[in-house]
């Protein structure tokens, strides 16, 4: 299919495409491996999580940024068809996509594009997945250490994290779309997460992600992967890619990795002032 190389600002009605779009066939293959020797998840002593889809809700706004995008340029896909590629990098998806006659310009300009238009448009939807600033708390508690590795770049990683609750300061290591030149399901991003943890590759450290391509990078990486169901996957597409173990979402991993309730906060001080004692209820109501 022919792509319009005329202006996006031409006013001309988008014509929709008659036929079915190009998509190439995903093939997760089954891994053996977790399996056939099934992980000790309380001997966990690191967790690297991925962050879109993982502990913010951005899944679904990002498929319908990418279908507005592509119609823009008389590709019409449903959100199910995009869906087969949540998690991957903008240019391999396009790849995926995309007959081989559209040039690497073109598709730098979609990509660029998409950017754009997701964080004026999509991005004031994405929320936080529940329970994820507990969570967080109750890995370091349980002395895990905890790091990200997620393909997108740092302005907009800080820009999650203020959504999900989590200053920057709570992960031991981070690795974002910013340090790698290569994207999931590549391991480089994992990688550079251990490296910065001066750790290297055990079944002691658990990767999490919502899609089929975090757990191929953890495979390949050579730690234990483990999917969440808030990217939309299903936990058979999740198990077919490797998933030792598949939870709910995120805050589910502390039933998984059997870590200890979070210690109740102390009391207010029953011998202060009244105005201050009123301070500290809010305060604490404010921070269950």
């Amino acid at each position: 299919m022919a792509l319009n190389k005329t202006s996006k600002k031409t006013s001309r009605k988008t014509k929709k495409v008659s036929r079915r779009p190009h998509v190439a066939t995903v093939h997760h293959k089954p891994h053996d491996r977790p399996h056939a020797d099934p992980p000790s998840f309380g001997r966990t002593r690191v967790v690297i999580f991925d962050v879109e889809g993982t502990l913010v809700d951005s899944a679904f706004p990002t498929l319908l940024c990418w279908q507005e995008i592509l119609r823009e340029y008389q590709f019409d896909f449903s959100t199910a068809e995009l869906h087969h590629f949540s998690g991957l990098g903008s240019a391999d998806m396009l790849s995926c996509l995309l007959p081989a006659d559209v040039d690497t310009a073109t598709r730098k300009e979609m990509a660029s594009r998409q950017e754009e238009l997701y964080k004026t448009k999509y991005l004031p939807t994405v929320t936080t997945l529940p329970r994820i600033p507990a969570l967080i708390e109750r890995l370091k508690a349980a002395d895990i250490q905890v790091a990200l590795a997620t393909i997108t770049d740092r302005e907009m990683l800080d820009h999650y994290l203020g959504i999900a609750g989590c200053a920057a300061d709570l992960f031991d290591a981070v690795a974002c779309g910013s340090d790698a030149d290569r994207t999931k399901p590549d391991p480089q991003l994992l990688h550079i997460a251990l490296r910065r943890l001066s750790l290297r590759a055990s079944p002691r450290i658990v990767g999490v992600g919502d899609s089929p391509y975090d757990a191929e990078a953890a495979l390949a990486c050579g730690i234990v992967p483990v999917g969440v169901l808030t990217g939309y996957f299903s936990r058979p597409d999740l198990v077919a890619a490797g998933c030792s173990a598949v939870c709910k979402d995120a805050a589910a991993l502390a039933l998984l990795l059997d870590l200890p309730e979070a210690k109740a906060r102390p009391a207010a001080d029953k011998t202060l002032p009244q105005d201050q004692l009123t301070g500290a209820r809010t305060s604490s109501s404010a921070h269950p």
